[in-house]
């Protein structure tokens, strides 16, 4: 899966994170929950989808 295909899934982040140097963002951070620190992220590399994680 890449950034394009989370995007159509869960729509645009709230925050994208891109490092220094790289063409693309390699986390992409989704607020879940209505005033709850909830955070879905989906991280990336070479716009490849390598991990998922949820804090709440």
């Amino acid at each position: 899966m890449n950034q394009s295909e989370v995007i159509a899934l869960l729509g645009k982040p709230d925050t994208a994170y891109v490092w220094p140097g790289e063409p693309a963002a390699q986390v992409l951070e989704y607020a879940m929950g209505f005033g709850a620190p909830d955070a879905a992220r989906v991280f990336l590399e070479h716009d490849t989808v390598t991990g998922v994680t949820y804090n709440q």
